[in-house]
Parts: C-alpha cells; sequence; structure tokens
C-alpha cells in the first residue's frame, strides 16, 4: 500500500502468502483466514446489466489503518464504477491503476485504525459481470496493519440469499418508547437512502441514515438524541425515508410514519 493516512506501509511480509485463500466453488467453507480477517466477494445478479460486486470484511484485530484491493481488469467489463459504501470516517479510493488493475483503496480518515466487527467496504458495479470473470480477475487483498503490509485472505461468492422486492417502511418498535427504539425497512436494490425524524412543527431533528446502502432487509436504532445530543422531549414524532434506486433514476420511493416518545 503506497500509503495511509500519510503513514506508508513500507513492506509485505512474505511469510503471510499462504493465508490467501480462492474458494473457487463459489463456497466459503474451509476458509481458515488470516490473523487479520477476511474479506469476502459476494456476486449479485451474476451475468446481468446490473451485476454488482459487494466487499464485505471481517475485521478481527484493532491495527489495521486500511485495505487495498486488487483486480485484474483485463476480464472485467470496459464499465466499471466503485461505489464507497462506508460512511462517514472513512474514504475510497479507485483508479484503474499500472499494470493493468483496477485497485481500490479503504482506510480510516485522521490516522485512526478500522473497528473490529464486519461491514461492508464498497461495491463495484460492473455490468454482465459473471463468476467467472469475477474469480479470473484474480483479486488480492493487502492490508495496512500497524504500519506494516499483511496479505488477507478472501473468499469469492454467489450472493444466495433473499431479498425484499421492494421498498418499505416498518412501524418502528417499541412504540411509545423511552430511551430508544429500532426502525426496519427494506431496499431491493442499491440505493441513495436517508431516514430522518421530524417534530410536528417539520422541523428537523435527527439524520438516521444518509447515504448509498445495500439491497436486503435493514434495521437502523433511534436513542431519542437530536443532532446536538440531547434528548428530545415527550410527544410525537415522524420519520421519513427517502430512497432513490442508483440504477434506475426512475425509481424512487418516499413514507413517514409516527413515533411516540414517552418520558
Amino acid at each position: 500500500i503506497p500509503a495511509i493516512a500519510n503513514r506508508p506501509a513500507y513492506r509485505v511480509d512474505e511469510k503471510l502468502n499462504e493465508a490467501v485463500i480462492l474458494a473457487k466453488s463459489g463456497e466459503a467453507e474451509g476458509v481458515q483466514g488470516s490473523r487479520v480477517g477476511n474479506v469476502k466477494f459476494e456476486l449479485f445478479n451474476s451475468g446481468k446489466w446490473n451485476s454488482k460486486v459487494r466487499v464485505m470484511f471481517e475485521n478481527r484485530i484493532d491495527k489495521v489503518r486500511g485495505l487495498q484491493v486488487e483486480l485484474k481488469l483485463e476480464v472485467l467489463p470496459r464499465f466499471v464504477e466503485v461505489w464507497g459504501m462506508m460512511g462517514a470516517g472513512y474514504s475510497v479510493a479507485w483508479a484503474r491503476g499500472d499494470h493493468g488493475k483496477l485497485v481500490v483503496l479503504v482506510y480510516a480518515e485522521e490516522g485512526r485504525y478500522m473497528e473490529i466487527g464486519e461491514r461492508v467496504l464498497f461495491v463495484i458495479s460492473a455490468p454482465e459481470l459473471d463468476m467467472k470473470d469475477l474469480i479470473d480477475s484474480e483479486p488480492r487483498v493487502i492490508a495496512s496493519v500497524a504500519n506494516l503490509s499483511e496479505y488477507v485472505s478472501f473468499s469469492v461468492e454467489g450472493f444466495s440469499g433473499e431479498l425484499p422486492l421492494e421498498y418499505e417502511l416498518y412501524q418502528n418498535y417499541p412504540n411509545p418508547f423511552n430511551m430508544g427504539t429500532e426502525i426496519r425497512y427494506d431496499v431491493p436494490e442499491y440505493s441513495e437512502v436517508k431516514i430522518i425524524v421530524w417534530n410536528v412543527l417539520g422541523q428537523r431533528v435527527r439524520v438516521l441514515v444518509d447515504g448509498r446502502v445495500d439491497p436486503g432487509r435493514k434495521v437502523v436504532r433511534w436513542d431519542g438524541k437530536d443532532e446536538e445530543g440531547r434528548y428530545v422531549g415527550s410527544g410525537v414524532y415522524f420519520y421519513t425515508i427517502y430512497a432513490r434506486s442508483l440504477d434506475r433514476e426512475d425509481k424512487e420511493f418516499l413514507k413517514t410514519r409516527k413515533a411516540i416518545v414517552l418520558k
């Protein structure tokens, strides 16, 4: 990795090369992983015009500054785009680099480390990409760990779960609530999503979601606080979802529900 947060990782530990694992069968079973964690390349809509690769990282240690992901361009579709999915506190940069590779760099900003846990790093939008092409692109993942570099294990899989067919915003639970409540919503395809809480005067209280969201059944928690971190008073509030498909500009969704805060 050339540099992350202005602190270069100056060598790769070749002893960890055996940790690079490619599950060509499309199954992740048997992947032991590296000490850093595992990256999963998950292909949606294989071979179709809206095919995409969701890149997820299960981080196991607390010294990872960022990741560099490389794929051979010659087997990828001509039109490739990368969407960052990390949100505030992280940056995603990508380019068609030297030696015919697509290079994506994901890193924590301001010299911090990436949090432990599993999260979506970014999405590669590549029309008509299929599983063979993805495997033939020979992915490689390198992590910047405490200012050194290490190879990271990964798997290549086809998405096999169930996705919602339509957008939906559900009633929060519990409702009424005191210290916190959960808001569930469905996203059928990659979308720009905002979920905003309002008071009865139409004033914005809190933005709960604002960014690109991958398909699935989602949940966000509202702790009953406003943008300044202060608990709101008892009363009626409204929460609205605004969603716009990233594949079809004419597909949008808007819905509002009511929540009650009791102190």
